[in-house]
């Protein structure tokens, strides 16, 4: 579906030369996402199509991806964000919540335009297994976003004992 189209001067062009055309027009009322472009130049009698795609963006985070599987006692938890805008997210850091307690505070990483970062710390997991929702609270620029998020808690798997130590017994 066509969005709008914008028209350029004319202009005269020497041969082996090159010129660069600059049209704008207003994007604030689009929704994030990645547009397509297809621009239509007339020379000589000619014309020549020619496309792109550019993404449209908003100050926001997603959260990709994170370890949902644990087990009781410490444990290393990694999440996966993307920033979904077309500046640098600064500052970003998160936070776990189940039950109302905070078992994890990560570091902060700066998250570039567009690209996705890792995150994650160490964990203490009490719980009882089981499957428990939580809220994973994502900090950036000085704005702060709430993704629901479940966990399952496995038990604990114990080493079986050596034959050795069991004929020790």
């Amino acid at each position: 579906r066509e969005l709008e189209q914008v028209q350029t001067e004319t202009r005269p062009l020497k041969g082996l030369a090159s010129t660069t055309f600059k049209s704008e027009f207003q994007t604030d009322n689009f929704p994030t996402g990645v547009y397509f472009v297809d621009a239509m130049v007339q020379y000589d009698g000619k014309q020549r199509r020619t496309n792109t795609s550019f993404l449209i963006g908003a100050k926001n985070i997603e959260l990709v991806n994170y370890t949902s599987i644990l087990t009781p006692g410490f444990m290393d938890f990694d999440l996966l964000l993307r920033n979904l805008w077309g500046n640098p997210l600064r500052g970003v850091y998160a936070q776990l919540f189940v039950n109302g307690q905070q078992l994890l505070h990560t570091p902060s990483v700066d998250v570039p335009p567009w690209e996705s970062a890792s995150l994650g710390g160490i964990i203490n997991v009490e719980l009882s297994p089981g499957n428990y929702t939580g809220v994973m609270k994502v900090f950036f620029d000085q704005e702060s976003r709430d993704f629901p998020i479940t966990l399952r808690i496995k038990p604990e798997v114990l080493p079986l004992p050596l034959e050795k130590e069991i004929q020790q017994t």
